[in-house]
């Protein structure tokens, strides 16, 4: 599997992982998985089997139990003669675009690419926005002062667990938390004598607005049908559908950076 999937909440889903010698598939033996939420909550034990032989893929069924939550899913491979390998699952709340929307306009595209394409935009999307546009998962670890308030990311759900000096929150403290949906979250169990605050949340609109989607969509697009001969150090690229200028803080095709201007959100001080 991929370094970092991203899985439909309360969906199944099979995670497999290819070991390689040089390049080429390899024979890892008989090895064993394991899956932990971002708290460190066990999902799969360490040691259970997994599906496959030869230089097959191994592989293990995920229910939609294990992805009822928003969450970024930690999965440790373990061979017995070819060590182990650690991949990541994110587990989100929905997507941009259906896959099939995508491979309908670019019939030629893998799933795999239509796949990391799709995750590419997303991404991009966000980091351009300050926002994310479906439910999803996120962490952050900052240094408390003597504040007892910290920013977020903006349509901020609620808080899902915290931890202050290694200390893990209760869930009355958890409750007692005012979570401002621009991303501010303030309470008396974040305030104290400095130390190091961890806190993992959930983040995002319910559905993306119609004008995202499509942008979404638009730039998928042009990422996989652009002529990639064209020169890394060029500032702009006259076309009969218009001139594309990069590097202006846009991605570079005016009707997704129209869009973007539109859903752009001030960064919270």
């Amino acid at each position: 599997m991929a370094d970092l999937e991203r899985v439909q909440q309360n969906t199944p889903f099979t995670l497999a992982q290819q070991w390689y010698d040089d390049g080429a598939p390899s024979d890892p033996g008989i090895p064993t998985v394991g899956v932990t939420r971002d708290d460190g909550t066990v999902l799969v034990p360490p040691g259970t089997a997994t599906a496959g032989t030869g230089t097959n893929p191994r592989t293990f069924n995920l229910t939609a139990t294990h992805t009822a939550l928003l969450d970024r899913l930690r999965v440790t491979w373990t061979s017995p003669t070819k060590g182990t390998l650690v991949s990541y699952v994110d587990v989100v709340g929905g997507f941009l675009f259906p896959l099939a929307s995508l491979t309908g306009l670019v019939p030629t595209l893998t799933t795999q690419q239509a796949v990391d394409t799709r995750a590419r935009v997303e991404q991009s999307l966000e980091s351009m926005c300050g926002c994310a546009f479906v439910p999803r998962y996120g962490r952050k670890t900052y240094l408390s002062t003597s504040g007892r308030s910290v920013n977020l990311k903006a349509y901020l759900r609620r808080v899902r667990w915290a931890n202050v000096d290694g200390t893990p929150l209760l869930q009355s403290d958890l409750d007692a938390l005012y979570v401002n949906p621009v991303g501010l979250v303030t309470g008396y169990a974040l305030y104290g004598t400095p130390g190091l605050i961890d806190i993992g949340y959930e983040h995002g609109m319910d559905a993306p607005p119609e004008p995202v989607r499509f942008a979404a969509l638009d730039y998928a697009t042009f990422l996989v049908t652009q002529n990639t001969t064209v020169d890394s150090r060029a500032e702009r690229l006259i076309t009969d559908d218009g001139t594309l200028v990069f590097g202006t803080g846009g991605l570079g095709v005016p009707s997704v950076d129209r869009v973007i201007n539109q859903y752009r959100l001030p960064a919270v001080a």
